[in-house]
């Protein structure tokens, strides 16, 4: 078994950035990954609201999107540079997280929490590669 690093910073680029129509210089969005405290929240946040009307994607969303790190190539309507700041709480602005597609956010938000801890297949891959 592979422990996960709670250091790393991880890197993704939307799907639509990918394969062969991709930009030249695609965004680059950085996250960190889930302490296992935040992963609990939310879950919490999951189990609470199975069983009734919906489960509150915003709220979940918003949360995973507080890991952001950084990005690059992240560009406005005029193709600037939009550039990243934290605010006095350590995260990531909530003005620069409206700027963000609503599209890309629940993608971004999704792969966040797929990497909340490794795969089987990363498991093995970095186990063969220790050998």
């Amino acid at each position: 078994m592979i422990a996960v690093s709670r250091q790393e910073t991880y890197e993704y680029v939307l799907l639509e950035e990918q394969g062969a129509a991709a930009p030249a210089n695609p965004t680059i969005w950085r996250y960190a990954p889930l302490t296992m405290v935040e992963a609990s929240e939310i879950r919490d946040l999951l189990g609470l609201h199975a069983r009734s009307e919906g489960i509150p994607l915003g709220s979940m969303e918003r949360k995973l999107l507080r890991k952001l790190t950084g990005w690059s190539n992240f560009r406005d309507e005029q193709a600037n540079e939009v550039a990243w700041e934290k605010g006095q709480d350590g995260f990531v602005l909530e003005s620069l997280l409206v700027r963000i597609p609503a599209d890309a956010r629940a993608e971004l938000a999704s792969e966040i929490w797929k990497t909340r801890g490794i795969t089987k297949e990363e498991e093995k891959n970095l186990l063969s590669q220790s050998r």
